[in-house]
């Protein structure tokens, strides 16, 4: 299965990719490897997909990219969001000497009340 995720999300990003080719995406085996299936063969999907964000961020290769675009396109003060979990990264794979400070850093730039 994760397997054909990666595979799944290769073929959606080199499909996005622009490039100097301009008939990139408008072959017939693109056409036929990006068409989607009729609606009613994904109705019983609706159930099945887990929506929770470890799942969709975190589990998902693409999941991370694809959030980090929406807050920067749906709204441009959703970008502090990005900004906070790329903080967090950055927090879990510091140092043990400079993680107190770090956290104290985060807290008081993201997490205080007058923040």
């Amino acid at each position: 299965m994760e397997l054909e995720n990666i595979v799944a999300n290769t073929v959606y990003l080199k499909a996005r990719e622009g490039g100097a080719d301009s008939n990139k995406g408008k072959s017939k085996k693109w056409k036929k490897i990006l068409q989607f299936p009729h609606i009613s063969q994904c109705l019983d999907l609706k159930n099945k997909i887990d929506l929770r964000y470890s799942y969709v961020v975190d589990q998902q290769p693409i999941g991370r990219l694809l959030f980090r675009q929406f807050c920067q396109e749906a709204n441009p003060e959703y970008h502090r969001y990005n900004v906070f979990l790329d903080s967090i990264e950055h927090y879990e794979v510091e140092s043990d000497e400079n993680r107190e400070e770090l956290a104290q850093t985060v807290y008081d730039r993201y997490l205080k009340r007058d923040a």
